[in-house]
């Protein structure tokens, strides 16, 4: 049941929210992974109404977006499915991560062992406000986490109405300008406002870079196109200085391969 309504999530062209419109940017546990800014902090706190700000997303798209309790960031991609990193549910330690092979409809915890608290996912944590909905981790539907890949598909038991779907289209395309908000130190929602779309990383990370600000807690974030608000990638990795201070994450073309392959669609 829940692989067909993955596949019918994927087939879905329909853009929600606004998607395909241009926006005006104008006018308990500890976060995983390093602090990940890139030269001057450029992370703007998202208040709680957003709606007055025009330089800001809409709530009605921004409540698609939740805060993990171990400290990642997650988004609803519809019918109570959402999209964040792979290693926020295999973490070996609070600052390190375990690589693991592609795995399909298990625990939310049976990668990590932690209590099944840590992956309760509260949406709307902007402002002072603490969110409007909690939904509870009841299955991992798919992921993986290694050097090619870093995501995870989960099922909860709430989601909001609002979502931002995946499609077979969304890519990463190199030079495209792209943003990202996130929940950076556990933090409510900021915003990293713009940056552009780099090349690949030269390691043996399959990653690609950007240069928008993350923290420890963006991890999972959707890497969202500027103009289609498409998800382009997952942000999966801060680097540190020795590589050049890039970011870095999964592409949705890498994610939607994977996912392709092993729901036989």
């Amino acid at each position: 049941m829940i692989e067909r309504k993955l596949t019918l999530l994927l087939f879905s062209f329909v853009l929600i929210l606004g998607c395909g419109r241009k926006v005006d940017y104008s006018s308990q546990g500890k976060s995983i992974l390093s602090k990940t800014i890139i030269r001057d902090n450029d992370l703007i706190k998202v208040p709680e109404n957003p709606n007055n700000h025009s330089s800001l997303l809409p709530s009605d798209f921004l409540n698609s977006i939740g805060r993990m309790e171990i400290g990642c960031t997650v988004t609803h991609i519809g019918d109570n499915l959402a999209i964040t990193a792979g290693h926020c549910l295999a973490a070996s330690s609070w600052y390190g991560d375990a690589t693991f092979s592609f795995v399909k409809n298990i625990s939310c915890n049976a990668i990590s062992g932690r209590p099944l608290s840590f992956y309760d996912v509260s949406f709307g944590v902007r402002g002072a406000s603490s969110g409007f909905l909690k939904g509870r981790c009841k299955k991992i539907v798919a992921a993986e986490n290694n050097a090619f890949r870093d995501f995870a598909i989960i099922e909860l038991d709430k989601a909001p109405v609002e979502k931002l779907p995946l499609k077979l289209s969304n890519r990463a395309i190199e030079g495209n300008e792209i943003t990202i908000y996130s929940h950076p130190g556990k933090r409510p929602l900021e915003w990293s406002q713009e940056c552009v779309l780099l090349d690949k990383r030269s390691d043996e990370l399959n990653r690609i870079q950007y240069d928008c600000d993350t923290e420890g807690g963006s991890s999972g974030a959707a890497v969202l196109d500027k103009e289609t608000l498409d998800i382009v990638a997952i942000h999966t990795n801060g680097t540190p200085d020795s590589y050049f201070g890039h970011n870095s994450g999964t592409t949705m073309q890498d994610i939607i391969s994977k996912l392709r392959t092993e729901f036989d669609f």
